[in-house]
């Protein structure tokens, strides 16, 4: 096994794990008692001084190789982050759960868009496959809530806030991988000190959590739910070709519906268990793909990739 395959497998798994990390965070907020933006404040506040004392800590923050590109894109990073967070939540409140999943869940498929406009990847066949697979899986998870739905300009909106997110989040892994040379750590820490200044204004602070149980749900979100979470999620992100992070991005939804079922008790139906199956059927493959894509005779090339051929 050349370093090459040990590295791309340990991002690999990495990316996976911070994932499941990410499907258990409904969880906390729903414990925690805390409003969404509340949430995403105590996130980055808590996030962002862990990782800053980290980075302090292991002498990462010598910041004079960074070039006023990546602080620019750095900071643009963050807002996005934010941005993102927000438009997912108002897609919740706008079109409901079920539909805001859905729809965010094209956010690999924008990735998969991205590879070759930005990355000079190319896309294969089957990337496309496994990609339309998981997100075939997502649509039956989330098949109960999507029944009895009234069409009115409120589920639009909510529509339209759950394509901005999902098109923010793919903005943000693009963004992501490009930041190359810097720590994880330290792009992950800059995007939430910027997402702090953000959220301060909005911040409820009459609505502080009011036990120890919603004191320790929100120190968990902030420390592995942003703090650890993003650091594996990050590293993986600037190892990973877009097309591997597309289909592996579908961990989330499946830890985050077992989790419900777990913590709530909120029944799953034969349809949804055959969805999560779809999902970890396309992980699976995914991750056993170890060949070269250049390599396939499916390989679908980009426009710039195909006039570059003999």
């Amino acid at each position: 096994m050349t370093d090459s395959t040990k590295n791309e497998n340990t991002a690999q798994l990495q990316l996976i794990v911070g994932m499941a990390m990410s499907g258990t965070i409904g969880l906390f907020v729903v414990w925690s008692g805390q409003n969404p933006f509340n949430v995403g404040f105590w996130r980055c506040l808590v996030g962002g001084v862990c990782l800053l004392l980290f980075c302090f800590a292991r002498g990462y923050l010598k910041l004079s190789h960074i070039s006023r590109l990546q602080w620019l894109l750095l900071a643009a990073s963050g807002v996005v982050l934010v941005l993102n967070w927000a438009a997912l939540f108002a897609s919740y409140a706008h079109a409901g759960i079920g539909v805001g999943t859905v729809i965010y869940n094209t956010q690999p498929f924008f990735l998969l868009l991205a590879g070759p406009l930005m990355f000079g990847e190319r896309i294969t066949a089957r990337q496309v496959l496994l990609t339309t697979l998981a997100f075939g899986g997502v649509v039956l998870i989330v098949m109960p809530a999507l029944t009895g739905i009234h069409v009115d300009m409120l589920f639009l909106q909510g529509a339209g806030f759950a394509l901005l997110a999902a098109l923010l989040y793919s903005g943000l892994t693009v963004t992501t991988k490009k930041l190359t040379g810097i720590k994880p750590h330290v792009v992950a820490m800059c995007q939430l000190g910027t997402g702090l200044v953000f959220l301060a204004p909005i911040m409820a602070f009459d609505q502080l959590p009011q036990t120890s149980v919603e004191w320790v749900c929100v120190l968990v979100m902030g420390v592995f739910h942003t703090f650890l979470m993003y650091i594996l999620i990050y590293s993986a992100y600037q190892s990973l070709p877009v097309g591997r992070i597309a289909i592996l991005s579908y961990v989330y939804p499946v830890v985050a519906v077992i989790a419900d079922y777990f913590a709530f008790g909120h029944e799953l139906g034969g349809w949804q268990w055959l969805g999560i199956l779809m999902i970890l059927g396309a992980g699976v493959a995914n991750t056993r793909n170890g060949k070269p894509d250049a390599t396939r005779p499916q390989t679908l090339k980009s426009p710039a990739a195909a006039r570059s051929d003999p």
